[in-house]
């Protein structure tokens, strides 16, 4: 009928919620590791003193390390300590399943 008017449901129109990606967020102390680690690259990719003319080209070096840390890394650089630990428990840090 006219002046009729139909809601959505909430669900519908929900947009969905991205998954956490970066390290820190957050999280104050993952933020202040994450900047340090990508300043220090930073530093180091455009460092004559190591990678001699190819420094010109840093960017390609941090943005290779950064997709590397995302994807590698999914509880970021904090998360290193506790992923090191499962690893070695769950491996006994030779690759193959630990006796029990």
């Amino acid at each position: 009928s006219a002046g009729r008017v139909e809601l959505l449901d909430r669900d519908v129109t929900r947009w969905p919620q991205p998954r956490r990606a970066r390290a820190g967020l957050g999280h104050l102390r993952g933020a202040l590791v994450g900047a340090f680690a990508f300043a220090l690259l930073q530093e180091f990719f455009r460092s004559e003193a190591v990678f001699g003319a190819f420094a010109r080209h840093w960017h390609l070096g941090l943005g290779l390390s950064i997709i590397a840390s995302v994807a590698l890394l999914p509880r970021g650089l904090v998360g290193i300590t506790a992923q090191w630990r499962v690893w070695r428990a769950g491996t006994g840090g030779r690759g193959t399943k630990a006796p029990q």
